[in-house]
């Protein structure tokens, strides 16, 4: 990021920090950055004894608010970080030791280290894609539905390319795609694009944060306000007797969003179960299936999908 400073200073991103660890625990770790690398790391720093900061103007932006707000109550009330809603927009090294980072507000803190997880951009300067004629920008090297790049016979998978997801299970995905496609038979092909595509997302956190699909904002911004053209529906972790049985109840919860034909457009997880459900979810987005059927099939009993299964008779 275009911090001032911050190049002369030490800081860690998350590779480094995976290498220190675990002969280094920092004491006062300033986490610069809200999003899934951020808190996850964040989080586990804190759960080894180092005191953390979060530094950003909200955490996981691209989820919806109460969302937000779970995760964030339990970073703050259970994990004990402290969040600060702010920028940083200055660097300085002014004792030995100790790194200070100066907000948009012109207040400061003071860290011994410093984790940058504002997020990654494709590192493309060696590869010399002009000479190759293989089209790119600063968000990656483009490609097309099929995994191909503008120039013919070079394919490009992964973070590398200008897909907006970028998560290790859709770069897998990409890489796979991407070879079918350049040595199989036309009819043996398929799109790698996420207009064809559900990729679902999790955040690795205590509680997990699952989503996948159409958001909350993005149903709201395609179909307009909420009970016309779509609808949401809710279930509280409170209501899930595996999760009280857990007492793992307290702030978790399932948001379905339905399209009023019964479709499923997407949705949003908040249990420490979040990954299992999600990609169930995943499957409902990625069929199309009317909520009708998926209310009729039955889901075993004490279990966290149990909670989807009240989902699809509310929606029914």
């Amino acid at each position: 990021p275009k911090i001032k400073g911050l190049s002369m200073v030490p800081y860690w991103t998350y590779r480094d920090f995976l290498e220190a660890l675990p002969s280094e625990v920092p004491a006062r770790l300033i986490v610069i950055g809200g999003g899934p690398v951020g808190v996850e790391l964040a989080q586990a720093m804190a759960q080894v004894g180092s005191n953390v900061t979060i530094v950003a103007p909200t955490v996981l932006p691209r989820e919806c608010p109460e969302a937000q707000q779970a995760l964030l109550g339990a970073l703050v009330n259970v994990s004990g970080i402290k969040f600060v809603p702010s920028r940083v927009v200055e660097v300085l090294r002014l004792i030995p030791g100790e790194v200070t980072v100066v907000l948009e507000d012109n207040s400061r803190l003071t860290g011994s280290h410093i984790l940058v997880a504002t997020g990654r951009a494709p590192n493309l300067k060696s590869l010399e894609l002009k000479k190759a004629g293989v089209a790119h920008s600063s968000a990656g090297i483009v490609v097309d539905t099929k995994g191909r790049t503008s120039a013919k016979g070079i394919s490009a998978a992964g973070d590398v390319t200008n897909l907006p997801d970028r998560y290790s299970h859709f770069a897998g995905w990409q890489g796979f795609g991407a070879v079918k496609n350049a040595l199989l038979p036309w009819f043996l092909r398929g799109l790698l694009g996420p207009d064809r595509t559900v990729v679902p997302r999790v955040t690795f956190t205590r509680p997990e944060v699952g989503a996948v699909g159409m958001s909350k904002q993005e149903a709201q911004r395609r179909y307009g306000r909420e009970g016309r053209r779509w609808f949401l529906v809710q279930v509280s972790n409170e209501n899930l007797d595996r999760a009280v049985a857990d007492g793992e109840a307290a702030g978790g919860f399932i948001q379905v969003y339905v399209h009023k034909s019964g479709r499923v457009l997407g949705g949003t997880v908040v249990s420490n179960r979040a990954g299992e459900i999600t990609s169930l979810l995943a499957v409902a987005v990625h069929t199309r299936v009317h909520v009708k059927q998926l209310a009729t099939a039955l889901h075993p009993y004490p279990t966290y999908t149990f909670a989807l299964y009240k989902v699809w008779v509310d929606a029914a």
